[in-house]
This record gives structure tokens, sequence and C-alpha cells, in this order.
């Protein structure tokens, strides 16, 4: 699934904590692992597409609900595999004339 409402288990997980687009896009494409964990700790202006490739989790850290602003210019993210996301908010993502503004999953 897509969205799911619990993290991939991973015993040896590792946390990305991130709060620019820069460390996200990192985290997401070259760095984060099957199970790992991206954490948000800001609002992030996401200013190009973001392929997930692999089964991690995208979460909000602590309480606080954290938003991905496409800008209007960009699509946030393209799936390319299982990830579970939590405590987001997607805003302003543009895909033109494809389908999922704010999420692609071909």
């Amino acid at each position: 699934a897509l969205v799911s409402p619990f993290l991939w288990k991973n015993t040896m997980a590792t946390t990305y904590q991130v709060a620019t687009f820069s460390e996200l896009q990192t985290a997401i494409e070259s760095t984060a692992v099957d199970g790992d964990v991206v954490a948000l700790t800001a609002d992030i202006d996401v200013t190009s597409e973001i392929t997930i490739s692999n089964r991690i989790n995208v979460i909000s850290s602590g309480s606080q609900m954290y938003y991905l602003d496409g800008g209007g210019n960009s699509r946030i993210f393209s799936i390319h595999n299982s990830v579970n996301v939590s405590n987001l908010k997607f805003q302003n993502g543009n895909a033109y004339s494809e389908y999922g503004g704010a999420i692609y999953h071909p």
C-alpha cells in the first residue's frame, strides 16, 4: 500500500532528521535504505521532484505536522515502491499534464 498506518519494522533502521530540501532529497534518494525513517523537522519547499525507490517511512518529527510545498512548480514525490507516510501535509504540487500533483505512484 502507498500509505499505511504503521511503520516498516526494521530493528537496524536509521532515522534521518531533515529540515531543508537538500537534506530531504539526499536522505530519500541517496542515503535511506529499506525500513529507514526520514523525519521532517521543519516545513520544506520542494524545488524538484523527489524519487522514492526504497521502502521507507516519511514522517513529521514529534507531534508537529510539517508540510512539503511544491510551490506550484513541481510534483513532490514519484514513488516506485511501498512507502509509509505519516503526519505530513502536501500542498501546491504540480504535475502539469500528468497525474499526481503531490504524489505519483505508477
